[in-house]
């Protein structure tokens, strides 16, 4: 599981709804990849 500000990113993270701003906070905070290494 990733945690960021906005909560936990799990299979919301492809949701139909959250996919595109779920990949923009991707690209937007590469650390989060890291995070989940």
């Amino acid at each position: 599981m990733i945690e960021n500000a906005e909560g936990t990113f799990g299979v919301e993270l492809f949701s139909e709804t959250n996919q595109n701003e779920a990949i923009g906070n991707i690209f937007e905070n590469p650390e989060l990849l890291e995070a989940n290494d």
